[in-house]
């Protein structure tokens, strides 16, 4: 356990997660009213809208996959990057909508953030746990899990308190600059670490 605790490119990768997993309890929570109370979509359109982040996500976790194994050659950090800085250019690209954007807009919108903020989770597990080997991959995966939970219980109601301090579209712009954040930090994570390295 002291090994693993020890690797900081686990608790590395587990920040960004944090981050991506913040973005998308934050999502889940938020949407549908952002898109009923600021944009004017009816909420079964919001809902149908919702629906399409859920279904690119898990289309998202096999191709990223393919991609990672077959197009990298097993690499699994550039696939992480892509989702981090994604995140952080669709949530950008979010927090500009105004009323009157074409619905077609919000869907195009709606499924780059399932490919980007959800679709990464299959990825991040499998990072974790070549980082730390075989023998210890289930105490890095417990870990990297722990780590990026605390996105999950933290963001989400902090992007709730943005939103109602200012507007939704400072808090997605907030999103925005968290994701971009955890990607900068993520950078610095090299993959294959040897275990114990700090």
């Amino acid at each position: 356990l002291r090994r693993v605790l020890a690797h900081r490119h686990i608790w590395i990768a587990g920040f960004l997660a944090g981050i991506l997993v913040g973005a998308q309890c934050s999502l889940i929570t938020y949407m549908m009213l952002y898109l009923r109370d600021v944009l004017s979509v009816p909420i079964v359109v919001a809902g149908m809208v919702l629906a399409v982040v859920q279904v690119t996500g898990l289309s998202a976790r096999i191709f990223w996959g393919f991609v990672s194994d077959r197009l990298l050659k097993g690499r699994r950090k550039p696939v992480m990057l892509l989702s981090g800085a994604g995140s952080a250019l669709v949530l950008f690209l979010f927090s500009l909508a105004q009323p009157g954007i074409p619905l077609a807009l919000v869907v195009l919108l709606a499924a780059g953030l399932g490919f980007t903020a959800v679709g990464w989770h299959g990825i991040f597990m499998v990072l974790l746990s070549e980082l730390a080997g075989v023998q210890m991959a289930a105490t890095a995966i417990g870990l990297g899990m722990t780590v990026s939970s605390v996105g999950a219980m933290v963001l989400p109601p902090l992007v709730g308190l943005i939103a109602d301090a200012a507007d939704y579209h400072t808090a997605w712009l907030f999103l925005a600059a968290a994701a971009a954040g955890g990607t900068v930090v993520f950078l610095f994570m090299r993959e294959a670490a040897p275990l114990g390295e700090r």
